[in-house]
């Protein structure tokens, strides 16, 4: 017998049913949609550095399995030129002169980053361009190189017992007229979220 017009023999599923496994796919897309940036958000605050590390009452910090003090931290009119001749500091910029005296490992604290803090809080790298016109050296953190197969003996007494490699390292920073140098800054990436500030 004919079917009624209108009518289907099959009549087609709804909506839902349709489109049932397009729905089951959707869910888990939309939670990976919320997930993946809250991830790299992690990601990016687990890799900055956010826990200041500081010097004791003896002024040495322990940062990276390495005893770091400063040493002096000054503002320089000359700089070292070659031929044991000084050269001016060029208009506009204020030259900062940092000694770091360190001891424990020589190669714990290779690869770090050395700052000078204002004191507004900005950071300022070492090895700037400015200051190209000195004969300078930027040993950082590492044993100079005269010294690197050198294990002297502290004058004094150690803070790290058993270790006598102790050396020192001079770097130049420059700021802007407007700043003015308050600390050093020490990051490593090993070291992370930790960071040492000595002042």
């Amino acid at each position: 017998m004919p079917q009624p017009w209108g009518q289907q023999r099959n009549p087609r599923p709804r909506w839902f049913r349709r489109n049932l496994w397009g729905l089951l796919f959707l869910i888990p897309a939309l939670v990976a949609a919320g997930i993946s940036p809250t991830i790299d958000m992690w990601d990016q605050i687990k890799g900055q550095p956010l826990v200041e590390v500081t010097p004791g009452a003896d002024q040495w910090a322990t940062y990276a399995g390495v005893h770091v003090r400063l040493e002096s931290m000054s503002e320089e009119k000359t700089l070292p030129g070659y031929g044991g001749s000084t050269v001016p500091v060029p208009a506009g910029v204020r030259a900062i002169k940092v000694v770091l005296a360190f001891d424990g490992p020589s190669t714990a604290l290779n690869g770090c980053q050395l700052y000078v803090v204002s004191k507004s809080g900005e950071k300022y790298a070492s090895n700037p361009n400015e200051l190209d016109d000195g004969k300078l050296t930027y040993d950082m953190c590492s044993v100079p190189e005269p010294d690197l197969f050198a294990t002297p003996a502290p004058t004094g007494p150690s803070p790290s017992p058993g270790l006598v490699l102790r050396w020192k390292t001079t770097t130049y920073f420059a700021l802007p007229l407007s700043a003015y140098a308050a600390g050093v800054r020490i990051e490593l990436r090993s070291e992370n979220p930790r960071y040492l500030v000595l002042s």
